[in-house]
């Protein structure tokens, strides 16, 4: 990800789930954040509406892992956890 290429120094993040999911919990050790979204759209940094709260990741490689999961506040089943590598240069 070339933060230069895309004329920008934020970007967002978003999980899509299609099997229902309650909340999805977001880790990336890297980046220093664990959460859990509570509402679609299931945002990495959290949202307000449509509205995504920007990410300014500086230039390394992180992992970002999202677990969708069958009840509130990553509760209940866990679905299939998606694991991503992203390569950030300035």
């Amino acid at each position: 990800l070339s933060l230069g290429n895309l004329g920008a120094a934020s970007v967002s993040i978003q999980a899509l789930s299609n099997s229902g999911a309650r909340s999805v919990r977001f880790v990336s050790p890297e980046a220093g954040v664990s959460r859990t979204e509570g509402n679609a759209p299931w945002a990495f940094l959290g949202n307000s509406g449509s509205v995504f709260t920007p990410w300014k990741p500086t230039a390394k490689t992180y992992t970002v892992t999202a677990t969708g999961y069958s009840g509130p506040g990553a509760s209940g089943t866990a679905g299939q956890s998606i694991t991503v590598t992203i390569h950030v240069t300035p």
